[in-house]
């Protein structure tokens, strides 16, 4: 039984990509804990968005009980025993400080492309999960500037978009 390493989700705006990471994240900690990491575009959109919509899934499902007693600091939640980790892409330290086995990278368009020198979030987030076999970045975009080209896989005949030879500034 095999599984991807990355799992991608381009899709138009208000589209529930927010909502799709709450609910895969959420149902790894319920079902099989394990560490989980959210990382986001900027601090504001965390706190401001991504913290408040994640507690609302939390406290509207049986997580609400597995959530660890007393105040939690917003970028990160104890449930079930394990962390849920929440960093921001304008933060090396947010991004490289934990390990998890389920990543999600979501509105990678409003990113660089490089970290504070620290390389891409993307890779960043795949650093996350390398102590895990099951390890797994999922990553959500809506992308508004530039082409996509597509070409065939060899094996398999499916259509694929063509990697970019200029990922230009994600500003």
């Amino acid at each position: 039984r095999g599984f991807y390493k990355r799992v991608c989700g381009v899709m138009g705006t208000q589209m529930g990509k927010t909502d799709l990471a709450c609910n895969v994240l959420g149902h790894r900690l319920d079902t099989d804990a394990v560490p989980v990491m959210y990382i986001g575009p900027t601090r504001i959109f965390v706190e401001r968005t991504w913290e408040p919509r994640f507690m609302a899934m939390v406290n509207s499902t049986p997580l609400k009980a597995k959530l660890a007693p007393g105040r939690q600091p917003k970028s990160q939640k104890n449930i079930a025993g394990v962390m849920a980790t929440f960093g921001w892409s304008g933060s090396a330290a947010s991004l490289s400080g934990e390990t998890a086995c389920k990543v999600i990278v979501d509105e990678r368009d409003k990113m660089e492309n490089d970290i504070q020198s620290q390389g891409d979030p993307v890779e960043q987030a795949d650093g996350r999960h390398e102590t895990y076999p099951d390890g797994q970045t999922g990553i959500f975009s809506t992308p508004t500037i530039g082409n996509v080209e597509v070409e065939e896989h060899p094996e398999t005949g499916l259509e694929h978009w063509t990697i970019s030879d200029d990922l230009g500034s994600a500003t």
